[in-house]
């Protein structure tokens, strides 16, 4: 789901910009030399090469001296006028309804004064695959996407800079990028109202 997502940013993104997009992203996104998957080992020995190619900035869960080189990182690219894609949730959902954001992010947004741009993309058809079930092709090549580019909250303006607030920033954060999938959700219960009433009044 992350990686289609990313191909539709980037597509939009270079349309317009020439500035450098890099990707914070799972170490082992392409890979690794454990993984039971053949296909995901042998590309585990060019990893290094796809993820530079690619412009991942890439992350090992749950370490914190590797949280910190990161956050050196975003920075750096950040002073030097580059932009960085970041999932704040740390995974995905088939929907792309996101869950709830980690704070790390923007605590350095706060520290640093960098601004945030929400974006959020909804898919006619849930991406991905259930646990254990067989992964539908269909439904990432055979789809539409919508994408909203909300108003970028400013480093310059926001209050939540102004104050130090991580968490209010996190929590407006969340709530822009949720905001079309509340719009989708309540369309779906009306639509499924409307039928439920004219399946009462067929009977």
């Amino acid at each position: 789901h992350g990686i289609t997502d990313c191909s539709l940013i980037y597509k939009m993104y270079y349309k317009h910009n020439k500035n450098n997009l890099y990707t914070v992203v799972k170490s082992n996104i392409v890979g690794d030399k454990t993984d039971g998957s053949y296909l995901l080992n042998m590309l585990s020995f060019s990893k290094d090469y796809i993820i530079k190619s690619l412009n991942f900035i890439p992350y090992i869960r749950g370490d914190k001296d590797d949280g910190s080189n990161v956050k050196n990182i975003i920075t750096e690219y950040l002073n030097n006028e580059s932009n960085v894609l970041i999932f704040p949730e740390g995974t995905t959902s088939r929907s792309g309804a996101p869950k709830d954001f980690k704070t790390g992010i923007f605590r350095l947004a706060v520290e640093k004064q960098f601004s945030i741009l929400p974006i959020t993309i909804i898919y006619d058809k849930d991406v991905g695959k259930k646990d254990y079930s067989t992964l539908d092709n269909s439904n990432i090549f055979d789809n539409t996407a919508n994408i909203y580019i909300h108003d970028m909250i400013d480093s310059n303006t926001s209050d939540f800079y102004k104050t130090n607030d991580f968490m209010g920033l996190k929590n407006k954060t969340y709530d822009v990028i949720c905001s079309p999938f509340n719009v989708k959700e309540k369309k779906e219960e009306k639509e499924e109202e409307e039928n439920n009433l004219l399946n009462d009044t067929s009977k």
